[in-house]
């Protein structure tokens, strides 16, 4: 089960006001951790390019994501943030795996539906 005490050994690549990456050597992966905030969009931006430097850096090609406890994106974000993967001529890999820690939220909700 992840924690989120289970990156603070990690090495931490850039942290700002939107979340913190993380380098996971023995998995060959990034972490993504969001903090629970408003995001701005000038710093998601910021926080998008290092997460695009740090993968370049490494050769990989995986994140991990817990968004467990994250403010949902909104609709622009989105949008920015699929543009912005999607965008070619970063030295990063063209082809991302990424995993997705859910809010529990969802579940919930998910749960609701099929009831």
């Amino acid at each position: 089960m992840y924690s989120h005490t289970s990156t603070a050994s990690t090495p931490v690549f850039f942290e700002n006001t939107i979340g913190r990456l993380s380098v996971h050597p023995l998995g060959h992966y990034i972490g993504i951790e969001y903090h629970n905030v408003t995001r701005r969009a000038a710093e998601l931006h910021t926080f998008l390019v290092q997460a695009d430097q740090l993968l370049a850096q490494w050769g990989w090609d995986k994140l991990l994501t817990p968004q467990i406890t994250m403010l949902d994106f909104t609709a622009e974000e989105l949008q920015d943030m699929c543009a912005h993967w999607e965008r070619e001529g970063s030295q990063r890999p063209a082809l991302l795996h990424g995993s997705l820690l859910l809010p529990h939220k969802v579940f919930v909700s998910l749960s609701r539906q099929t009831s």
